[in-house]
């Protein structure tokens, strides 16, 4: 298991070698303290890459039609059975 960790943490990539199957085994079947250092280990690795702010992102993907089916009102096309959009007259 210490192997394992030791080449999880100085080049994770080699865990993808078959001459390193069994030691990558050893990590996907890891369980008590070995599973706590490995998790701790992954925990180090992401503050490190990416730190410890969260962020988010809002997706708001508009339906570009003139009916509205979900009726929330985000955009100008939201239509009710009591107030329907009236167009020009063609001529």
């Amino acid at each position: 298991m210490a192997a394992g960790l030791r080449l999880a943490a100085d080049d994770p990539a080699a865990l993808l070698d078959e001459r390193n199957a069994t030691v990558a085994l050893a990590l996907l079947t890891a369980d008590g303290p070995a599973l706590d250092a490995m998790t701790k280990l992954a925990d180090e690795l992401r503050a490190d890459v990416v730190g410890d702010d969260i962020t988010y992102v809002v997706n708001r993907n508009i339906n570009f039609s003139n009916v509205c089916y979900v009726g929330c009102r985000f955009c100008a096309f939201a239509q009710t059975r009591t107030r329907r959009r009236r167009l020009p007259a063609l001529r």
